[in-house]
């Protein structure tokens, strides 16, 4: 349910956009300034960054990315997908002992 938390907080901000693509005044005092073509290209521009930031943040919380494969540059060993955690354990086990 959360997971669709973007799509419904960004709702109502999407479809005034919408409207005042399409030619609507919804909710514009000035209707003089609505029917401009540089607003009509400022909210086409922002209707799309806000569809992109809607596809982030339902890739981010459905999880399609695929994981991206390891660096194969020659000369130097794979990297990790993280940095707290090695490919391989160590060769060699630890020296000394521990006792309580």
């Amino acid at each position: 349910m959360l997971r669709y938390g973007a799509v419904v907080a960004t709702l109502p901000y999407r479809l005034f956009k919408v409207i005042w693509v399409c030619g609507g005044g919804l909710g514009i005092m000035d209707r003089e300034m609505a029917q401009r073509s540089t607003l009509f290209v400022a909210d086409l521009a922002t209707l799309g960054t806000a569809g992109v930031a809607l596809l982030i943040a339902l890739d981010f919380t459905h999880g399609w990315r695929r994981p991206s494969p390891p660096s194969t540059a020659p000369g130097r060993p794979p990297r990790s997908a993280s940095p707290f955690r090695p490919l391989r354990p160590p060769s060699r086990p630890p020296t000394g002992s521990w006792s309580p």
